[in-house]
């Protein structure tokens, strides 16, 4: 996310007045990454903050997903978090 805001400002500096980088994380995030968004100054919402923003905006809420499933195609269980 960083690498790809700087290319952003590096494309769009001249019309680019703010950038800010927000995570949405529906199962939280780790002690590590919880650093870096505070030492970035990252926002970031839960699931459910990002529901009741879509609902004030007349928008669909995100669908609910199964708990046991990654990323589509992903054949490291050791990367899933879900699965220990």
């Amino acid at each position: 996310m960083l690498k790809q805001q700087e290319i952003i400002k590096e494309q769009e500096g001249q019309y680019l007045e703010k950038s800010q980088l927000w995570l949405f994380a529906s199962n939280g995030v780790t002690k590590k990454a919880q650093e870096l968004i505070k030492k970035h100054n990252i926002l970031l919402s839960t699931k459910e903050e990002l529901n009741r923003l879509l609902t004030y905006m007349n928008l669909r809420q995100l669908p609910e997903f199964e708990n046991n499933l990654w990323y589509a195609g992903e054949e490291d269980t050791n990367a899933n978090p879900n699965n220990p």
